[in-house]
């Protein structure tokens, strides 16, 4: 199992350079700038909360505000560490005066990430630790069976995985991740191409139940099966349950390639499979859904295993979508989730993890393009968050100018331990 002086970080270098890094770090700072003068104005007002810091969430809200300050303060000297904490001390607060979900992007669970990826990153700023309390509130939770809940990243089971990550090498840390883990091995479908993990139709809203009436398989990033192979993937590497993740994980990836179109102009995956229905690509691509997605989570799941013919399958998937036309590729904004800021990290990762120029070029074009899209923009973002927001904006431009590694991804399953 890995141990605590392992969990180091890996060597990471800018991809951008000149002209593009001036302007990437020029929208960096105002980003920052204005976020800055939106707490100042809310520390100094009697009213209640802005807006903006309503919200204590990990995607949304003030503790995803704290993760972007906190590596601004490695990159930079200044504030930024001590606005870093007091964004943290007020989502700790928020998250203490009303009841919330346990889900990690939105919920308890992604506070109390922040606070364990933090902690060392912070410096001389001390919490009271919460974690002990929400990792027993977990752990109960993660035992029940049959597991009736969301097993995806943002809102379910893999979210758990990736706190539970988070908090090693803790004993509560690796027994979460031993359960978590067990859950997804119950709620497993075996089926003739490997293992899948299906949305059940009980689940599924009226309208869509009609649609598939046998439920379906979710084939993106955030709430489905990819998300479930980098989680086995990252907890294989740390040593967890090692061989039933690599049981589980064989499985999930067998399963997952046999889904491949042999569509070449367009996706090679599509964004979900239904039984009895034909299975069209994706709509784009992007983190949460399509080939950028898949890649990255193969990827993680070839490092895991030490398995080099998952690379070469997420190599190719990856550099397909990076030559894949603008056109085709649907991005909705700047933003990680849908967006371009979510291609350029994703192509960042695996060029940092590979070496591959094709990813390489790629990720220079959409960190350029994410630079383009917010000087088009007559005010700042409206969403100040990391998942589709600002914040997620900043932390990608940031990544890509400084050698800072930005170990903030692992709430996506963009890195691992």
């Amino acid at each position: 199992m890995i141990r605590g002086d392992e969990l180091l970080s890996i060597e990471w270098s800018p991809v951008l350079e000149g002209n593009a890094k001036a302007r990437a770090l020029e929208a960096v700072d105002g980003i920052a700038e204005s976020l800055r003068a939106s707490w100042r104005k809310n520390k100094s007002s009697a009213e209640p909360d802005l807006t903006v810091f309503e919200n204590p969430t990990l995607s949304e809200g003030t503790c995803g505000l704290a993760v972007l300050f906190a590596y601004l303060d490695r990159v930079r000297s200044g504030d930024d560490a001590s606005t870093a904490a007091e964004l943290l001390e007020h989502a700790m607060s928020k998250a203490a005066a009303a009841p919330m979900s346990s889900a990690l992007h939105g919920g308890f669970t992604g506070i109390a990430w922040s606070l364990a990826h933090l902690q060392e990153r912070l410096g001389d700023y001390k919490f009271e630790d919460p974690c002990a309390e929400v990792d027993g509130v977990l752990l109960d939770y993660v035992n029940r069976t049959p597991w009736r809940g969301d097993y995806g990243l943002i809102e379910g089971l893999v979210g758990y995985g990736i706190y539970f990550l988070e908090r090693l090498p803790s004993a509560s840390a690796v027994t979460g991740l031993e359960r978590v883990m067990d859950r997804l091995s119950e709620i497993a479908v075996e089926t003739p191409q490997g293992i899948g993990w299906q949305i059940p139709p009980e689940s599924l809203p009226e309208r869509v139940r009609k649609l598939c009436p046998q439920g379906y398989y979710n084939l993106g990033m955030a709430h489905g099966v990819p998300g479930v192979i980098a989680f086995l993937g990252a907890s294989c590497r740390v040593g967890v349950a090692e061989q039933k993740g690599k049981s589980l994980l064989a499985g999930a990836v067998s399963w997952l390639l046999a889904q491949r179109l042999d569509l070449a102009a367009t996706g090679l995956f599509p964004g979900a499979f239904t039984p009895g229905v034909k299975p069209e690509p994706a709509a784009g691509a992007a983190w949460d859904y399509g080939d950028p997605g898949i890649a990255m989570a193969l990827m993680i799941a070839a490092r895991g295993a030490e398995n080099p013919r998952w690379r070469e399958e997420a190599l190719a998937v990856a550099r397909h979508a990076a030559t894949r036309p603008y056109e085709a590729c649907g991005v909705k904004d700047a933003g990680f989730c849908q967006g371009t800021a979510g291609l350029a990290h994703l192509y960042n990762r695996m060029f940092q993890m590979t070496g591959d120029e094709v990813l390489g070029q790629a990720a220079r074009f959409w960190l350029e393009e994410t630079v383009s899209l917010l000087r088009k923009q007559t005010e700042g973002a409206a969403d100040p968050g990391i998942l589709c927001g600002s914040a997620g904006i900043a932390l990608t431009l940031l990544a890509a100018c400084t050698p800072v590694e930005p170990a903030w991804d692992r709430m996506f399953l963009v890195s691992s331990r």
